[in-house]
Parts: structure tokens; C-alpha cells; sequence
């Protein structure tokens, strides 16, 4: 294992340690204050990364930094609590705390629209569900040191829905990536729509004007939402923050040949570099979101298993994926940093 520039053995880490949580390890903690009372978090480090997760909020991951650089975005509105969440139509931004990864899912992500009678909000429920069974492990695999938090979310309605995410958020202590394993189950009786997004949001000063963004090859690219005007020309580059500056979402098919798929944004003035991994044939659509307002300098990488960033409704006329009884489909996705002149 690999820490502040050296390697160790877990027994050179023993010997002089009392306690593992001297170097590495998780610890459980609860907001007390404000929009965030009672929801908890798992603070993780595990040397050259440091994030939260939110077991009260699907198991997303709040905060990260990376040797001591923060490289989330995050909103206003905190880790604020689910019980402040509204499923009506555009509520979901009131309680959208970005930070690293946010679940879009599982039966919707996108426009709020109305599908079959049922009307659906912005990117679904998901990450305003808390889970269960939610527990952490920290043991030694051979050299390396592991952490790991787990949790069960369901997704359920009377005479709707019946859906559960197993979800486990593994890390190695001295690398600098973290990995979501996630299992989505029917448990239900009856085919239901089944949409996930993985909402990565990227912030200062990682994304900075002197940032660009690369990815790995993809298939049919076209700009989805553009109140700049830019088109797909400046896709890949940034420019100054300002009041006037407004969203750009373009999008990718990422294709089902390749193993995996990737994005990565790239600071060349800091020499840093974060990367999003996923296994194309799981997520084959890529969304990317670019917001340079002044006081909302964000930029967003979303792999998805479908096309319907315009919501359910509309991605029926694409791929809507159903999942039949007892039916589970499972995702890997890596979240990866360290210096760009590192990368391949």
C-alpha cells in the first residue's frame, strides 16, 4: 500500500500504529444543525481521497477532496435531510446538495413529465430515500487496506413499484479511487420502467477556465440543451465564470463495444486530473453538463442506462429498459484521481 510517497507492508503499518484509525478508517456521524439535522454521514478516508457518504440519501457521496483539494461541487442547500424533499415537479433542486454523485433513479431521471397517468419529478426519488442495513467494513486484503459501506434502498409504492438498490462503495486505502457496485432488483410482480443516472458533479477549482475535458471514444454526440449558443465547438472547454453565463447539456452514446467507458476533466495549471469510469454496456449514454454561472460553477458528468434525459414519458420513444419479476441488473462505476501527467 502506498502512502505519502512510500510503500508499506501491513505489517511495517502495524508495528507502528496502535490502531488502524490512526491512518485510515470510517467513522459514523450525524448533522445536528439546521436542513442537515439527523441526516447522517460516513466520513471515509483513506489517504490520498477523503468523502462522506450519506446513508439517508441513497448512499450518495457528498463531499471528496483529494490530497486536501476539494473536487465536488457542492449547493447551497447542504446535507439537507429527505424528509425537506418534495417529489413535485422541479422541488428536487431544493434539496439537491450536488457533491460528488448524486442517483438519478430508479424508475425516473430527467424532466419532471407524466408518464401512464403517473406524474414523475426531476430525477426521480432515489437520492431522497434513506437506507437500511447499512453497515461499514475496514480489513486487510493481503498488503491493502479496505473500506467499504454498504446499504439497501427500496423504491416502493402501494399498487406501484417495488425496487431495491444493493448498493457498496468500496475504497483502498493509499489510492486515490473509490468504486459504487450497485444491484437493482424487482421484487415486485408486475415489469416496471427501470432508469438510472449517475449524476457526478465536478467544481472549483478542479473545473477552472483553464480546464478541458476528455473522453473515451464514443459513437453519436449532439448538443442536448445549449442557452449559451456555443454548440458542440467549446464541448470540451471552459471559460470565466459570469451572471450571464446559463446551462449547456451535451450528449454522447458511449456504445456498448467497449468495456469501459470514461470522462475526465483535467486542470493542467494544477496538474490534476479526475476521472469517471463505467462499463458501457451497462451505461451506454453519457450526459454532460456544463454550468459556468457566476456562483454556480459546475460541471456535471452523467453516464445513464437510457436515453431520457427529457424524463420517462419520453424515453419510451428510445430504450426505456423494464425489469421483469425477480429480474436485477447490476453497474460498476469508478470515481479516480491523481496528477494529470500521470495519465495515460
Amino acid at each position: 500500500m502506498n502512502l505519502w510517497g512510500r510503500e508499506w507492508s501491513k505489517r511495517d503499518l502495524l508495528a507502528y500504529t496502535g490502531d488502524m484509525q490512526q491512518l485510515l478508517g470510517i467513522k459514523a456521524l450525524e448533522m445536528t444543525d439546521g436542513a442537515e439535522r439527523g441526516n447522517r454521514l460516513l466520513d471515509v478516508r483513506c489517504g490520498d481521497l477523503r468523502f462522506s457518504v450519506s446513508p439517508d440519501r441513497c448512499m450518495d457521496i457528498s463531499y471528496l477532496e483529494y490530497k486536501g483539494i476539494p473536487l465536488a461541487w457542492r449547493s447551497a442547500v447542504g446535507d439537507a435531510a429527505p424528509a425537506y424533499y418534495s417529489p413535485k415537479d422541479q422541488d428536487w433542486l431544493r434539496n439537491y446538495p450536488g457533491g460528488l454523485f448524486v442517483t438519478g433513479g430508479l424508475t425516473q431521471f430527467g424532466d419532471p413529465n407524466t408518464d401512464e397517468d403517473q406524474e414523475l419529478g426531476l430525477h426521480g426519488r432515489a437520492s431522497n430515500l434513506p437506507a437500511s442495513d447499512v453497515n461499514t467494513r475496514q480489513y486487510w486484503e493481503g498488503d491493502e487496506y479496505v473500506l467499504e459501506a454498504a446499504g439497501t434502498i427500496r423504491e416502493t409504492a402501494v399498487y406501484g413499484e417495488k425496487l431495491r438498490l444493493d448498493r457498496t462503495i468500496r475504497a483502498y486505502g493509499g489510492r486515490g479511487e473509490l468504486h459504487i457496485f450497485d444491484t437493482v432488483t424487482n421484487e415486485g410482480f408486475d415489469a416496471v420502467p427501470h432508469m438510472m443516472l449517475y449524476h457526478f458533479n465536478f467544481g472549483f477549482p478542479l473545473v477552472a477556465p483553464e480546464s478541458f475535458v476528455r473522453w473515451s471514444e464514443a459513437g453519436d454526440e449532439e448538443v442536448f440543451m445549449d442557452d449559451m449558443g456555443r454548440g458542440l465547438t467549446d464541448r470540451d472547454r471552459f471559460y470565466p465564470a459570469h451572471p450571464a453565463n446559463k446551462d449547456e447539456v451535451f450528449y454522447h452514446y458511449a456504445g456498448k463495444e467497449q468495456p469501459y467507458a470514461y470522462c475526465e476533466i483535467v486542470n493542467p495549471g494544477m496538474n490534476l486530473s479526475a476521472r469517471v469510469s463505467f462499463r458501457s454496456a451497462e451505461l451506454p449514454h453519457l450526459y454532460q453538463w456544463k454550468m459556468l454561472k457566476s456562483g454556480m460553477y459546475v460541471f456535471g458528468v452523467e453516464p445513464a442506462n437510457c436515453r431520457g434525459m427529457k424524463g420517462r414519458a419520453d424515453a419510451r420513444n428510445y430504450d426505456l429498459p423494464l425489469l421483469a419479476h425477480g429480474e436485477s441488473v447490476s453497474y460498476h462505476v469508478t470515481f479516480s484521481a491523481r496528477e494529470a501527467a500521470s495519465q495515460v
